[in-house]
């Protein structure tokens, strides 16, 4: 495994720790007698808005952490491959995201500036963010990307879904792309030319909403 994702792996796990902690304050501040007070919860709402918000990209990084150890080992532990750097940015994106929210109002979560700068403020985790949110690491990425014809990673899928997504790739840029900025444009019904190969391909059903 990467040293790099094992890097982000540690410093994904202590923002969990962080949140795990400001999660026990909120209940803490919003338990009377025993049960969760509404009012009192209430008074935290922003706070609670916000820790929802860091506990999904937390989870959403450690799925791309595991999703790309999952690629590199069925490649044979193949290195720097796109999913692992996706992975990496997002991992970096998702802390700063975090200890912006925590560091903005950091007593409605029960933090004090010096846990913070032990944890989520760290010369570590400042080093790994500069790192992969820098422009240079971000441009790299996209390139990456552009070089393989919209490659983002591999879907690990069996391989009849892999044939099924091959072939709405193909109708999506051989038949919908040419057409459609002269539909949208023009604001025109779509044509049999999209529909008539989409029920060739299975796809009964669709609709399309007014609004």
């Amino acid at each position: 495994m990467s040293s790099a994702i094992d890097q982000a792996r540690a410093l994904i796990d202590q923002a969990q720790t962080a949140l795990n902690a400001a999660l026990s304050h909120l209940k803490a501040y919003s338990t009377s007698t025993g049960r969760v007070s509404g009012s009192k919860l209430d008074e935290k709402q922003l706070a609670c808005y916000e820790v929802a918000y860091c506990e999904a990209e937390i989870t959403a990084a450690k799925v791309m952490l595991g999703y790309s150890s999952n690629v590199a080992q069925a490649k044979n532990g193949e290195a720097n491959r796109i999913e692992e750097r996706l992975a990496l940015q997002y991992s970096a994106e998702a802390l700063q995201n975090v200890r912006g929210r925590f560091n903005a109002r950091r007593a409605d979560f029960g933090f004090t500036r010096q846990q913070l700068t032990a944890t989520l403020d760290s010369d570590e985790v400042d080093a790994f963010i500069n790192q992969y949110l820098s422009t240079e690491s971000m441009q790299a990425v996209g390139k990456a990307v552009l070089e393989n014809a919209g490659f983002t990673g591999e879907y690990m899928l069996d391989e009849e879904k892999e044939m099924m997504r091959d072939q709405f790739r193909s109708f999506a840029t051989e038949v919908v792309m040419p057409l459609a900025e002269h539909i949208h444009t023009k604001d025109l019904d779509i044509p049999d030319d999209i529909l008539k190969p989409l029920v060739d391909l299975g796809c009964f059903g669709l609709s399309i909403p007014m609004q």
